[in-house]
């Protein structure tokens, strides 16, 4: 690996030899000359071969060369800021979609509002948030349901053994672009005259995730 600083090595000035006495000193060096010694580097710098400055993966965090760190020049500094495996990511996205979900049953243009009978909660176009998700959910009232517990229609949403109608919730894309902060597409449906698309920004706070911005791309 190539040093990103050069060694500079002071060098003296002597007298320009005759030829006689270089002719000389040539032949008494010809036979068992050690090899030349590398010039030690001038303090503060480093020898040839050892990194400068550089990265290196332990453990899955990066130790990065500072020089000015304790230790032996190391500090250590978290790998990424972001979810680092699938598992952590989706457990992330969980917290949003809950999040977010709370935030537009409580902030819709339907006209049931909270006197729905129940919810209906669905991701990703029409498929069933998960049951750990929907866990989250059992103390909730208005009760939530899955999306396909429901029918919707253009006379409303409707569910078995319920009398009277419900909310249909549902969050289309989430597009995590930092760690602290996400956007995403969703809105409700109530039935074919009333139901929106919304554009929601969330940032993570000290509490977690907060909609802190809210869209309205079309209504019904």
């Amino acid at each position: 690996m190539s040093l990103t600083r050069r060694h500079i090595v002071s060098r003296h000035r002597w007298p320009w030899p005759t030829a006689l006495a270089l002719t000389a000193l040539a032949a008494a060096c010809a036979h068992d000359a050690p090899p030349p010694r590398e010039p030690l580097p001038a303090a503060g710098e480093t020898a040839a071969g050892d990194r400068d400055e550089g990265v290196e993966s332990a453990g899955g965090v990066e130790q990065v060369s500072t020089g000015a760190a304790t230790d032996g020049g190391t500090a250590t500094i978290p790998a990424s800021t972001e979810p680092g495996t699938a598992t952590d990511r989706e457990a992330v996205l969980e917290d949003i979609r809950e999040a977010l979900f709370l935030y537009i049953m409580d902030n819709n243009a339907s006209g049931a509002q909270q006197s729905a009978k129940f919810y209906c909660l669905s991701i990703e176009g029409d498929a069933d948030p998960s049951a750990e998700l929907l866990d989250r959910f059992t103390d909730h009232r208005p009760p939530v349901l899955a999306a396909s517990s429901c029918s919707a229609s253009p006379r409303g949403v409707t569910t078995r053994g319920v009398t009277g109608t419900g909310l249909m919730f549902n969050i289309s894309s989430i597009v995590l672009d930092r760690p602290d902060h996400a956007t995403a597409n969703g809105g409700y449906f109530e039935a074919g005259l009333s139901a929106s698309g919304n554009t929601y920004e969330l940032e993570l706070q000290s509490d977690g995730w907060h909609v802190v911005s809210n869209q309205m791309n079309w209504i019904s």
